[in-house]
């Protein structure tokens, strides 16, 4: 069976919640070979974990690199800035 976006949404939220960065890396290579990382909810849970686990610069480049954002990509970009200490940066990107 071939993961599909709901299966990484998943499993990222599982990283995120046992703050498994390592892991997390490893799914986010399996989205980008299953072309998943243009779908704008799996983007978002990237953007999340990254933040989460306390790889803000890791969440940047996914944010920078969607294409398409909605307010939880912005929201979830902006909190990941301010808990990870860099504030001016989260007003900023407001």
């Amino acid at each position: 069976m071939i993961p599909d976006r709901f299966t990484f949404v998943q499993v990222l939220l599982a990283c995120t919640a046992l703050q498994r960065l390592e892991h997390g890396r490893q799914i986010h290579q399996q989205i980008i070979h299953g072309a998943c990382e243009s779908d704008v909810y799996v983007s978002n849970c990237l953007v999340d974990m990254y933040c989460k686990c306390g790889s803000v610069e890791e969440a940047q480049m996914v944010f920078d690199r969607m294409a398409t954002r909605n307010v939880v990509s912005w929201g979830s970009m902006i909190f990941g800035l301010v808990k990870c200490g860099q504030a001016q940066k989260g007003l900023d990107l407001f």
